[in-house]
């Protein structure tokens, strides 16, 4: 089985000219793309390897992802999980089709949130990997902006109720995602 090529970020997140709204760059979205598609792949790794057992305080080690998240997350079963990894996928596809991935729901948030972070980490630790991948992509003096990322794809949202069987629910001023 072969992994499907990656789309064109140079032409999906194209050089922002003066007026045009914030998106990230060519660099910036690649890069976010492949941080959450390794988030993805963790959590599948976490659901086979663990399945319904939570996570456990002093065990986090033999986790990729999950004890990441809040520790009210932790004893949520291989449905719960499968949601969050969906919820990743979601956000992949949005930078797959040129669209900002905005959270819809606080699981979306809390990814993206990993995602950006982890990002910002690779960037740093191995900048030269980084470099590597992106040599194909236009460089931008904005690129890796992660500050701006944050700031307009994070904003705060609130629902009703963010314990962790609500964090699928839609925020109240989003769009649902299509099934």
């Amino acid at each position: 089985m072969t992994a499907d090529p990656l789309p064109s970020f140079a032409t999906l997140f194209p050089p922002r000219s003066g007026g045009d709204p914030w998106r990230p760059t060519a660099r910036t979205a690649s890069l976010l793309h492949t941080s959450l598609s390794l988030l993805a792949d963790d959590i599948d790794d976490d659901i086979r390897t663990h399945g319904d057992r939570p996570v456990e305080a002093g065990a986090e080690r033999s986790w990729s992802v999950l004890h990441r998240l809040p520790r009210s997350t932790w004893d949520g079963g291989t449905p719960w999980r499968r949601n969050m990894a969906a919820a990743v996928d979601d956000l992949i596809a949005d930078l797959e089709h040129g669209r900002l991935p905005f959270p819809r729901c606080p699981a979306e948030h809390q990814v993206l949130d990993l995602a950006l972070a982890d990002a910002e980490t690779t960037l740093d630790e191995d900048p030269d990997l980084v470099a590597d991948e992106a040599a194909h992509l236009p460089a931008d003096p904005t690129d890796y902006e992660w500050p701006a990322c944050r700031r307009h794809l994070l904003t705060t949202r609130r629902t009703p109720d963010e314990t962790p069987q609500h964090w699928f629910v839609p925020f109240p001023d989003v769009e649902p995602r299509r099934s």
